[in-house]
């Protein structure tokens, strides 16, 4: 039979491949139709985290939302299955660890996801192998088109019906592709009440997340901890990491580097230090494309200015309130390229596994090296993991899409 196979990222052949056979619990299927999503997207793009920590490897068969015709059943199948249409599950655990037995098997450590994980070969073929007891029989009248969507459905089921929605409960729905779309509606069917907040809207804006929390803060008297505009955000780190900074240097560090962001790691360890020592220098790393740095310099406000930008955790469109200009004596911009690559070398050479914030917050300490003295005692700030960024900067074609490496 005819598969589609993903050899190399971005690269893929028609391989004739061997017919699947029905072993003992297993099913073969036909099939009709095959939905490719985002994660398929990433796979053939070789920036699937799968693919960087071992638990996926290139050539591999993709497809995992699918429907079709059972065309052979294996010992101990129900033979009344053969002519059914049916799609699966993709999460196939063991069976049986305790996650299984409690129907969690999406979270079974040794699970098999089709075509995703582990090796199970997917649904883009002619034909599908597949334990018969994550198949789900369709109604003869249902439409293969559809029902090769009801994988995804199905997934954001049951993440609203884990987080089993109640008055009074919140929750947080963090993603704005396809199944945290499908998720909210599923919470709004079950009777949770549904906020959903456009991202590409300055935050005065009454649809923005900002202003939907205060609003929803203020008409039930609630709080809104608003980590931008909320001062003890600046006064928690004027009370921990200013203190703990000055005394594990001995009052001797005379920079402060500290990317930016919402103001408070910056602003409040920077209030405390110079309490200590007025001389002590305080510095800000903002990336092209945040108005910070423009503000800093001027003293306008132009939201105009914000541009898109790669490193994340930093930067703004607009000037918190944790900002206090007295507190912070420059600020640096820094670009996207080197701040990435800045990133892989901390990894190579300095064994920081570090988030992009840091590479960019290292790299502006470089670019003003010419500023420091062999008596001055710099301190940076590297407060993000790289774990979260296994499939960017330290995945070398998703560098190369971005042109930060040849």
């Amino acid at each position: 039979m005819k598969a589609f196979v993903v050899t190399a990222p971005k690269t893929f052949e028609i391989q004739e491949v061997a017919d699947p056979k029905a072993g003992a619990g297993e099913i073969v299927a036909k099939i009709e139709r095959v939905g490719v999503c985002g994660t398929d997207v990433e796979f053939f793009n070789g920036v699937m985290p799968y693919l960087h920590d071992g638990q996926a490897k290139l050539p591999m068969r993709l497809g995992h939302e699918w429907s079709g015709t059972v065309i052979e059943v294996g010992d101990g199948v129900d033979k009344s299955l053969l002519g059914k249409k049916v799609t699966s599950d993709v999460m196939m655990g063991c069976g049986k660890c305790k996650r299984c037995e409690d129907g969690r098997q999406h979270t079974c450590a040794d699970r098999f996801e089709l075509g995703i994980r582990n090796g199970f070969n997917g649904a883009l073929a002619e034909k599908l192998l597949i334990p018969a007891r994550f198949v789900y029989v369709l109604p003869d009248d249902f439409d293969f088109e559809l029902a090769a969507l009801v994988e995804p459905a199905a997934n954001a089921w049951r993440v609203a019906d884990g987080a089993k929605p109640a008055p009074g409960k919140q929750i947080l729905i963090w993603g704005t592709g396809t199944i945290g779309l499908l998720t909210a509606q599923f919470c709004l069917a079950m009777g949770a009440e549904v906020h959903v907040c456009p991202t590409n809207v300055e935050p005065e804006d009454p649809r923005s997340y900002y202003s939907v929390a205060a609003r929803i803060a203020k008409e039930r008297n609630g709080w809104n901890p608003d980590q931008y505009n909320n001062l003890s955000n600046r006064e928690a780190h004027y009370m921990s990491t200013g203190p703990e900074l000055w005394n594990q240097t001995e009052g001797k560090i005379t920079h402060y580097i500290a990317s930016t962001g919402t103001g408070g790691t910056l602003v409040g360890t920077g209030m405390y230090l110079k309490e200590q020592n007025p001389n002590v220098q305080i510095i800000g790393i903002d990336p092209e494309g945040s108005i910070l740095k423009h503000w800093f310099d001027t003293d306008e406000i132009k939201p105009e200015l914000a541009k898109v930008y790669a490193v994340e955790g930093m930067g703004e469109d607009f000037i918190p309130k944790n900002y206090d200009k007295k507190y912070i004596d420059h600020m640096e911009t820094i670009q996207d390229k080197e701040s990435m690559l800045m990133c892989r070398r901390l990894a190579k050479e300095e064994g920081l596994f570090c988030g992009s914030s840091c590479g960019a917050a290292v790299q502006g300490l470089v670019q003003m090296k010419d500023k420091f003295t062999k008596d001055d005692l710099v301190v940076v700030v590297l407060h993000d993991h790289g774990s979260r960024y296994i499939g960017k900067m330290y995945n070398d074609d998703w560098m190369r899409e971005k042109g930060f490496i040849d």
